[in-house]
């Protein structure tokens, strides 16, 4: 395929990166024509268990273990999102959840108690949601959506990933960022990603990362019309 059309890209909640890689993603796809399928993606299915990285430093861990236990009632509201209100609802509520998350001025003091039910209000959805994001079928369709992602990019994938979908899907882990590019710079990073997946000699790129990423604020959010498409 071209620069445009469907991608599907896989959400770890939890996960900063993810959040700015998505951004980025928002900020391109209008330009680029691009269709996106908000996807949960579960570390805990990934490793059989609830892990930290060592990577996380020592005065960070306590805000991440708090985040990561909200981890399995996001991916749950994402698919129970996509199954009663469709894909584009997905993708606000997941903007929403993040914006609070990743707020630049709270971030460092870990997750609020009702940042769940304040993302899903602010999202035009019923806080009740959240009590049904632990229901078995929801849970077992993130298992099998966290299981496509890593039959494209391996056992070992690590969010975010994007994967162009088809009869072969394709795909890559990454890209990850530091901080949403001017738009200019997005778009040619974005052409420069697409290449990077559809070469099948491709294989790995690495760089120093820093501590944290430079989370955006939310005035500089795309228009909501931007997101995704149908479910």
């Amino acid at each position: 395929m071209g620069k445009s059309g469907s991608i599907e890209f896989f959400v770890d909640p939890a996960c900063p990166w993810t959040w700015v890689t998505a951004r980025w993603l928002e900020s391109v796809a209008p330009q680029r024509n691009l269709d996106i399928a908000w996807r949960p993606f579960s570390r805990e299915v990934r490793d059989g268990e609830v892990r930290m990285s060592d990577g996380i430093p020592e005065h960070f861990r306590a805000i991440a273990l708090a985040r990561r236990a909200l981890e399995r009632t996001v991916l749950g509201l994402l698919e129970v999102i996509r199954r009663e209100h469709g894909n584009v609802a997905v993708g606000l509520f997941y903007r929403e959840f993040g914006f609070r998350l990743n707020d630049p001025v709270t971030a460092a003091g870990g997750p609020s108690a009702n940042v769940v039910r304040d993302s899903l209000l602010a999202s035009a959805l019923d806080p009740a949601l959240e009590g049904r994001a632990g229901d078995i079928e929801l849970q077992d369709a993130v298992r099998q959506s966290t299981e496509a992602a890593m039959r494209v990019v391996g056992h070992d994938a690590m969010t975010p990933i994007v994967v162009i979908p088809g009869e072969r899907p394709i795909g890559i882990s990454g890209p990850i960022i530091s901080m949403v590019p001017e738009l200019a710079s997005g778009l040619r990073l974005w052409d420069a990603v697409h290449e990077i997946i559809e070469s099948p000699a491709f294989f790995e790129l690495r760089r120093i990362r820093p501590p944290v990423p430079q989370f955006p604020a939310r005035d500089n959010r795309p228009a909501t019309a931007v997101i995704g498409g149908a479910s």
